[in-house]
């Protein structure tokens, strides 16, 4: 037998949480692995023995994020030691728990499994994630704290610097240590790299890229793309596999370029790497600098990505976005922000996999599920938290990469105007939330990497939509049948309390938080309406 989803809303099935879990021995100077559980399990092959020793405190939450932050998983494995048998597990001197894989599953010990690989497939998953460290809440027991994948992506995008590179005369090279730019998407008014100046070299990309959309010199354009402007194409000769050009005259000022970068791209329905191909999508720009940038070790697998979220994300989310990366930008940072342009969030799932998610849209792949009154345990239903109303919402689209102000040139005024803003806005207003709630409508801008107008007032919209209308997170302890539930997933939320009966339709929402408690058989969910 194996699980299913009528073993987890048995009332008298026994339930266990078996844990397995990597540290470095230092002793040893090797990774080994352990197995620990509530109830002790032997594979039929005898190849793995877990050891019982976990306290029945394993709690575990996961959380979506108000404010454009990150979604994410925490948790904590509590471990008996009333006599200090494990004391050393503390000691750095022995063992290095940090940043080293987890999982947790959660199973009847009673199943047989012929070895840990079949154990793996029959137990229930519940957590994928790293150790953040172990440490001890009291003197008779450890904690493994435990965190999402997240942590992996906590590394820089690239660190490979310039090096030596072309002739400068009598001066010292003063650029080898900076580290190479990288263009992913569009990016608008970008100031390239000079990387050779006897010979006017400049360094756009690291890299094969797509486009040299326009050279400028204090605004001017002195090299446009065949088929653009014609007769500009003699200005520089663009190598695009190298991501560099050669200016075919002085500069008169200061040089900036609009370019199309990395021509590469990520296959949604494999997770495979698509060379030569460009693509500016959200979802697939994320999805190639988490598998192809950052450290050797840090740096995702196909089988990290929640593919079928993404391919479904990227479908429904086809705005372009750019963003021009210097210096040792961080690739959580970095695909956040990609995110962030639409209001979606990063996060990783219970099974350690990579999704999208946003608020009004729960993209899990998962059916709307039904909350009702026989779910919830009695008395537990309240209101956790109402949002902020918010009449109107600002989005800031088309950066301007490096701004230009003063520029004394015969360009029009209005390209002055242009090259010296750094954002371009667009804002919806809720008049009649403003009247009601009786509001200034003065919104913070929030910076996206858009860069269609249609686009950002396709997003500030949405904003507005969501944000002016009345938000109420609720919150409850739900039975066993709710342990399934997935962060991020549409429910309808039925009761008579809260204004959720609605005729007997009830209200939708989206599960905002999750936190199961697996061997008492209940989750406590919060529901933002």
């Amino acid at each position: 037998m194996s699980y299913s989803q009528a073993w987890l809303e048995d009332p008298k099935a026994i339930k266990s949480i078996f844990v397995i879990v990597s540290r470095y021995n230092v002793s040893t100077t090797s990774e080994e692995t352990i197995y620990l559980s509530t109830t002790g399990y032997i594979t039929a092959s005898a190849d793995v023995s877990f050891e019982p020793i976990l306290n029945n405190g394993v709690s575990l939450t996961e959380s979506l994020s108000i404010d454009g932050g990150l979604s994410f998983s925490f948790g904590d494995v509590e471990i008996v030691n009333p006599n200090g048998d494990l004391d050393t597990w503390l000691s750095d001197n022995y063992y290095i728990w940090v940043n080293r894989p987890i999982k947790i599953f959660y199973g009847d010990p009673q199943w047989n499994t012929t070895n840990i690989t079949s154990f793996q497939t029959d137990f229930l998953k519940v957590f994928d994630g790293l150790v953040a460290n172990v440490d001890s809440r009291s003197r008779t027991v450890l904690n493994i704290k435990v965190r999402d994948k997240m942590e992996r992506l906590n590394a820089p995008v690239s660190e490979n610097k310039l090096g030596t590179y072309g002739t400068w005369g009598a001066s010292t090279q003063p650029n080898k240590d900076t580290i190479r730019p990288l263009v992913f998407g569009e990016v608008f008014n970008v100031e390239p790299l000079l990387v050779d100046p006897s010979t006017l070299k400049y360094m756009f990309n690291d890299g094969n890229s797509e486009l040299v959309i326009e050279i400028r010199d204090n605004g001017v354009p002195i090299y446009t793309a065949p088929g653009i402007t014609a007769g500009l194409t003699t200005g520089a000769t663009i190598t695009l596999g190298a991501g560099t050009f050669v200016l075919a005259h002085p500069l008169a000022g200061g040089i900036t370029a609009s370019i199309q970068g990395v021509k590469d791209s990520i296959d949604l329905s494999t997770g495979a790497l698509v060379s030569g191909t460009y693509n500016n999508n959200i979802a697939n720009l994320i999805a190639l600098i988490t598998t192809q940038y950052g450290k050797s070790y840090t740096k995702l697998a196909a089988s990290d990505l929640d593919l079928t979220n993404l391919s479904t994300f990227a479908a429904a989310n086809t705005q372009s976005v750019g963003i021009s990366i210097t210096g040792g930008a961080n690739v959580l940072t970095v695909c956040q922000q990609l995110a962030d342009s639409i209001g979606a969030q990063l996060y990783f799932n219970r099974v350690g996999k990579l999704q999208l998610l946003r608020l009004g849209g729960g993209f899990t792949g998962s059916a709307v599920t039904t909350i009702t009154d026989s779910d919830i345990l009695l008395n537990t239903l309240s209101v956790s938290n109402k949002l902020t109303i918010v009449a109107a919402s600002k989005v800031g689209y088309v950066k301007a990469w490096t701004v230009q102000e003063g520029l004394v040139t015969g360009i029009p005024d209005e390209h002055k105007v242009m090259f010296a803003t750094e954002w371009y806005t667009r804002t919806a207003t809720n008049s009649t939330a403003q009247s009601l709630y009786k509001l200034h409508i003065d919104p913070q801008q929030k910076d996206t990497l858009l860069l269609v107008g249609a686009e950002a007032d396709s997003e500030a919209s949405r904003l507005k939509n969501y944000y002016s209308n009345p938000r109420i997170i609720y919150k409850m302890t739900c039975t066993a049948k709710m342990l399934s539930l997935e962060l991020g997933q549409n429910v309808t939320l039925i009761h008579n309390r809260f204004d959720l009966y609605n005729g007997g339709s009830g209200r939708s929402g989206q599960v905002y938080s999750l936190s199961p408690n697996w061997l008492a058989g209940t989750v406590e969910v919060e529901v933002i309406v």
